[in-house]
C-alpha cells in the first residue's frame, strides 16, 4: 500500500537523535511493559528488527535486553537515518542492511526474536511479509507484531479530519482475530494479542476542515499533555479507543 519512494520522503522529516523513551510516551509504556514481562534477556540472543528506520528500537533492544540487534529496511534513506541515528545515540547494535520484506538473507529458524512496528499494516495482503518473519524466529523464540488501531472511534475521526491516512494502511490487521489468526496459521503460542496503551489523543491528524484544523491541533496537544501522566489509563483498552495494537507469540521447541 506504500512503495519506498514513499518511505524516503517520510524519513527525511524525521528528527534524530531518536530514542524509545517509555517515560515520555504512555504508548510506549505499555509496550514496554508487555515486552519486558514476556521476553528473556540476554547477550547471545540475536533481535531482527523488519523495518528498522530510524534504528529507535535497534537501541531499545539492544540497551534494554542485552541483544545483538539487527535490522533491516527497504528504504536506502531510512538506512542513512537509522546508522546516523546510531551513530548520535552512542548505540552498538549490530548490522543493518537494506532488504525486501519479503525475502531476507537469514537462515531459517536462527534468529531469537523477531519484530516488526508499524509495518505490516502496510502490505495490501501483509501474509507473506509475517511469513518472511516467522521463517526466521527458532523454536523457542518470539515474533513480535505491533500497528496503530485505525477502528472504532480512532477510525471515525480519521475519516473526518484525514481521510488520506487510512488509505496507506490495511485496517484489517487491526484487529484482535487478524492477530490470533497469524497464530494459528503457523502454530505460533499467542502469549498477547490486544490493543495497548489507552486512549491516545497524540495520534489524532487533523487535516481538515482547514479553518478549524489549527484549533483542533491545539485542543489535541492539551489532552495529550493531560493523558500522558495518567498511567492508571494505560490497562483500560479496547479495539473502540486504544492507541495500538501489539501481539507476542512464541515458536513452539527449543
Amino acid at each position: 500500500m506504500t512503495q519506498p519512494l514513499f518511505w524516503d520522503s517520510y524519513w527525511e522529516s524525521i528528527p534524530i537523535p531518536n530514542r524509545v523513551d517509555p517515560g515520555s510516551n504512555h504508548v510506549l509504556r505499555s509496550m514496554d511493559r508487555l515486552l519486558v514481562r514476556h521476553l528473556p534477556r540476554g547477550a547471545g540472543l540475536r533481535f531482527l528488527e523488519v523495518g528498522c528506520a530510524p534504528g529507535r528500537w535497534l537501541l531499545y533492544f539492544s540497551e534494554r535486553f542485552g541483544y545483538t540487534a539487527l535490522g533491516c529496511d527497504t528504504s536506502r534513506t531510512g538506512l542513512r537515518l537509522t546508522r546516523k541515528n546510531l551513530e548520535l545515540c552512542g548505540g552498538r547494535p549490530g548490522a543493518v542492511f537494506e532488504s525486501s520484506t519479503e525475502s531476507i538473507a537469514f537462515a531459517a529458524e536462527s534468529l531469537d526474536v523477531v519484530a516488526s512496528f508499524g509495518l505490516i499494516e502496510h502490505f495490501g495482503d501483509p501474509w507473506k511479509a509475517i511469513g518472511e518473519q516467522v521463517r526466521l524466529v527458532k523454536p523457542g523464540g518470539y515474533l513480535v507484531l505491533s500497528m496503530p488501531n485505525y477502528g472504532g472511534l480512532n477510525g471515525l475521526l480519521y475519516r473526518l479530519f484525514d481521510p488520506a491516512v487510512l488509505g496507506w494502511h490495511n485496517r484489517e490487521t487491526m484487529t484482535r482475530g487478524f492477530l490470533e489468526e497469524v497464530g494459528r496459521r503457523w502454530s505460533l503460542e499467542t502469549l498477547v494479542a490486544a490493543p495497548i496503551g489507552g486512549w491516545t489523543p497524540a495520534d489524532y491528524s487533523f487535516r481538515r476542515p482547514r479553518g478549524l484544523a489549527p484549533a483542533l491541533g491545539l485542543v489535541r496537544r492539551l489532552l495529550a499533555r493531560v493523558r500522558q501522566p495518567l498511567v492508571g489509563l494505560d490497562h483500560l483498552n479496547s479495539a473502540w479507543f486504544s492507541g495500538y495494537w501489539m501481539a507476542i507469540y512464541r515458536r513452539p521447541g527449543g
